[in-house]
């Protein structure tokens, strides 16, 4: 072997054993995002629920924003990351 092929040998890039895939657990968030606005869509077009759909909204907005703000903030790889620190700290 020559001192190229072994130098190529040598240099293999080897992925971090704890490294995290950016996309995990993420497709089926936004999945479910999805058809929940779906469903609420349809619910405002329909005549019937329009009005039960509203009130519930006007009525429970800030526990929604509060999940919300929740749901973002899991998603963001950063803070998962800190979530998972706090975790295994406990």
């Amino acid at each position: 072997m020559s001192q190229s092929e072994n130098a190529a040998q040598a240099v293999q890039p080897q992925q971090a054993p704890d490294a995290p895939d950016a996309r995990s657990g993420t497709p089926g968030v936004f999945v479910v995002v999805f058809y929940i606005v779906l469903a609420l869509a349809i619910a405002l077009f329909n005549d019937t629920s329009r009005p039960i759909v509203i009130t519930f909204v006007v009525t429970y907005h800030w526990y929604g924003f509060a999940a919300a703000v929740i749901v973002a903030g899991l998603l963001l790889p950063r803070t998962r990351q800190r979530a998972q620190v706090i975790a295994n700290l406990l």
